[in-house]
């Protein structure tokens, strides 16, 4: 009897925990599949919006190229590299510049200097960033609705008819048509001037047109007091286009302290149509 007792405790136990599992697994586990969970592609973020703190769920798949910022801040770090340098890591909270992004990737760049690299979108503050860039669309002010045109003067209000009656109508006479004019001759085009001959720089001027761009602001990168030296080049053919060329070496800070930096000014028709860094060949802002 000792033994059957302790045999119907067993049975009875597991019986009651099949029961009670239903209502009790919620509170014991948790529910897994509510509205709080969070996916993979999806990331929460708590924003301080204008009628406070608010949870927005960011599908990472659905971020537009436009809703891209130009510069983000690293939560991890990433490494980057240039053309004919060891590849170095900017560390968090560093601040990149956004070049192109692919899938659930960034390609970022340094915020001086040629370097880039690539980082996901989760190792940077980008999704934070649309989150809150979407709460402050969506408690932007609608647009007004125009109200409906109201009748002006003059008009009929729908429904009503004008009273019979009144006096009779008077026969309209149509005017005599005038004798039709005929129209004058056009004047003849006037021959198209000839198209001027592209306009060559010598040393001297390749040099004034690059200091001309860099005093008119046409570049951010560095500024004119910052050029240490002024040299013109040699023509160079560039995706079919021929340009003049000059270099403008200047001082700039980097990851590795203060370098001086070779940039090339791409010159036609005696203007700079932009400035590329000599070394890689990427263009500068």
């Amino acid at each position: 009897m000792k033994y059957v007792f302790w045999v119907l405790l067993v049975l009875g136990s597991f019986v009651l925990g099949r029961v009670m599992y239903e209502p009790l697994a919620p509170a014991l586990v948790g529910d897994r599949d509510s509205a709080g969970s969070q996916r993979p592609g999806e990331k929460e973020v708590v924003v301080q919006g204008p009628g406070g703190r608010m949870t927005v769920i960011v599908k990472l798949a659905e971020i537009t190229d436009a809703e891209l910022p130009e510069r983000v801040t690293l939560k991890k770090r990433v490494k980057v590299s240039a053309e004919g340098q060891d590849p170095i890591f900017l560390e968090a909270g560093a601040k990149v510049l956004v070049k192109s992004r692919e899938g659930n990737t960034l390609t970022i760049a340094a915020m001086a200097g040629p370097l880039e690299g690539i980082a996901a979108l989760t190792a940077t503050d980008l999704v934070e960033q649309v989150a809150k860039a979407r709460v402050m669309q969506m408690a932007g002010v609608p647009v007004a609705q125009n109200d409906p045109p109201q009748p002006g003067p003059g008009t009929r209000p729908p429904g009503r008819t004008p009273p019979q009656g009144g006096p009779p109508a008077v026969a309209q006479v149509d005017p005599p048509k005038p004798p039709p004019v005929e129209p004058e001759p056009e004047p003849e085009p006037e021959p198209e001037p000839e198209p001027e001959a592209p306009k060559t720089l010598d040393a001297d001027g390749l040099v004034a047109a690059m200091q001309k761009s860099v005093k008119d602001g046409e570049i951010k990168e560095f500024t004119f007091p910052q050029v240490e030296g002024w040299k013109a080049g040699a023509d160079e053919n560039i995706d079919g286009e021929t340009y003049q060329t000059g270099l403008a070496a200047y001082k700039a800070e980097t990851i590795f302290g203060v370098k001086t930096v070779q940039a090339k000014a791409l010159i036609q028709n005696g203007k700079v149509q932009k400035w590329v860094y000599a070394k890689t060949g990427m263009e500068i802002k």
